[in-house]
């Protein structure tokens, strides 16, 4: 059971030395085969049509032009997520709406002259990167050359065209949305400038750094204006309570004292009143009490004495009862009574200045005190309003920029070099058919070469062994073996007798 595994591993197990035999012995009709496969190759490429192949180059970079004259600056700049920017421009090359209108400025047809389809003309397009630069190479096979050349030099066109059109298409968005955003930006200024406005009339401020300065020295000198009149004050306050003292009398009494001194009406009745008095008491040393003489003494003295209250009211004003003692004064007090009078008058201004000067320094202090958080106040509408007009000059001169720009051709491709008219058809074809059939007849070859070794080798083995198999001998015997019998009843090998 295990001798046909053996017999076609065997079979299978060609040595080199008879291969190469062979070889020697079927040259020719393996030279032959090699030929013929070759040589049907070689008729194929002569019997097919050349094909011409044209290209151009375009160069794909930022115009320098915005960033040099600052119109236009950002238009056109290549921006893409993926890692190479220029893949995308060879999609865009060989994307459906560019291929569709470069067939139909040309007119292009297929074999059966129906318009040519975008699908059909990519497959003889190439578009690659020339050399790891910014450029790209555009080349197309067709059997005439003046139509490659045609496709190659108008795909460049178009897509040169496509890349200013878009660009231009950008810039116009651009300027419809600049010009969408102006009006508000210039809302935005006047109602900055509006609150600022508001702001300054409502805290009464021009300039909060000349007021600080200002707020400044005036607290300064009134502090010292303070500091004076306390010190006027408190000499005043002194001298007014020591003539107070000497006195005895307070200012309105002393006053009243002076007016009533110095009333010519009624020292008169004093003075008729005063006489009266010494008159009687000098006749009360001669009559009686209840005398005539004594009695009309006693009744002019009280009609003295009304005169003099009377007298007493017109001066003081109200009809006061008013002692004795402030009905006459002599020089001295009336002296006195002036400089308690002027002391008095002087404490009380100096009172009131000090109250004055107090509000004011308590007002500027106040003051003062506010202008931090009004100048940060300030401070933050200000760069509220310069952001505003900063804002709204940008969004003026980015549209004047894109008004300019919209009407310039702004573009990051660049016709390098255009395509020649090819004077000798593209070999590269005819080279590969033939290289490919110079490594098919090889293989065929060496097939039908292993097919003859395989064969003869197994036409041997089966004459040798008169077509039964029988494993070789172990390599450590040597001594010589019968060939084994066949069975005439079963057809099974009979073992050999040792």
């Amino acid at each position: 059971m295990e001798t046909q595994p053996l017999r076609a591993r065997e079979s299978l197990d060609l040595e080199l030395g008879q291969y190469f035999d062979l070889l020697r012995r079927k040259w020719f009709v393996l030279a032959l085969i090699w030929g013929g496969t070759f040589g049907l190759a070689g008729g194929v490429a002569f019997l097919k049509a050349p094909t011409y192949e044209a290209a151009s180059k375009v160069l794909v970079k930022v115009d320098q032009t915005a960033s040099l004259t600052g119109i236009g600056k950002g238009v056109g700049d290549i921006t893409s997520i993926s890692k190479n920017p220029l893949s995308t421009e060879i999609e865009i090359i060989l994307a459906s709406p560019t291929l569709e209108r470069v067939i139909g400025t040309l007119d292009l047809l297929d074999e059966d002259g129906s318009p040519l389809t975008p699908k059909e003309l990519r497959k003889k397009l190439d578009v690659e990167i020339a050399g790891g630069a910014d450029v790209l190479k555009l080349s197309y096979t067709a059997k005439d050359p003046e139509l490659a050349t045609n496709v190659v030099n108008e795909l460049s066109r178009v897509y040169i065209e496509s890349n200013i059109l878009d660009n231009q298409l950008q810039t116009s968005k651009a300027r419809l949305l600049t010009e969408q955003q102006l009006p508000e930006s210039e809302r935005f200024v006047e109602q900055s400038e509006a609150s600022l406005r508001e702001f300054k009339e409502k805290n009464g401020i021009v300039s909060l750094q000349d007021e600080a300065k200002s707020v400044v020295i005036t607290l300064q000198g009134l502090d010292n204006q303070v500091l004076s009149v306390k010190t006027d004050l408190d000499e005043a306050t002194s001298k007014s309570n020591q003539l107070r003292n000497t006195l005895g009398l307070d200012l309105p009494q002393a006053m009243m004292a002076s007016d009533l001194s110095q009333s010519p009406a009624v020292q008169n009745v004093l003075l008729e009143l005063q006489k009266l008095e010494r008159q009687k008491a000098i006749k009360l040393g001669t009559y009686k009490a209840q005398s005539p003489v004594i009695q009309t003494a006693s009744q002019e003295e009280q009609f003295l004495k009304q005169l003099l209250r009377e007298e007493i009211a017109a001066v003081v004003g109200s009809k006061i009862a008013v002692p004795d003692r402030y009905l006459q004064m002599g020089s001295t007090r009336q002296e006195l009574i002036a400089q308690f009078s002027n002391t008095e008058v002087q404490r009380l201004g100096l009172q009131n200045r000090l109250q004055t000067l107090e509000g004011y320094r308590s007002r500027y202090l106040s003051r003062a005190a506010s202008l931090p958080s009004l100048e940060q106040q300030q401070k933050e509408l200000e760069r509220t309003q310069e952001v505003a007009r900063q804002s709204y000059q940008e969004n003026l001169r980015r549209l004047r920029d894109l008004q300019v720009a919209e009407e310039q051709s702004i573009g990051n491709a660049t016709l390098l070099e255009a395509a020649a008219l090819p004077d000798e058809p593209n070999r590269t074809s005819q080279q590969l058919l033939l290289g490919f059939g110079g490594l098919a007849g090889a293989l065929f070859a060496a097939g039908a070469a292993a097919v003859m070794a395989f064969g003869e080798s197994n036409r041997n083995y089966r004459q040798a062994r008169g077509g039964i198999y029988v494993p070789p001998a172990a390599p450590t015997s040597t001594e010589p073996k019968t060939q084994p019998l066949p069975s005439t009843e079963t057809g099974q090998q009979q073992p050999e007798s040792a």
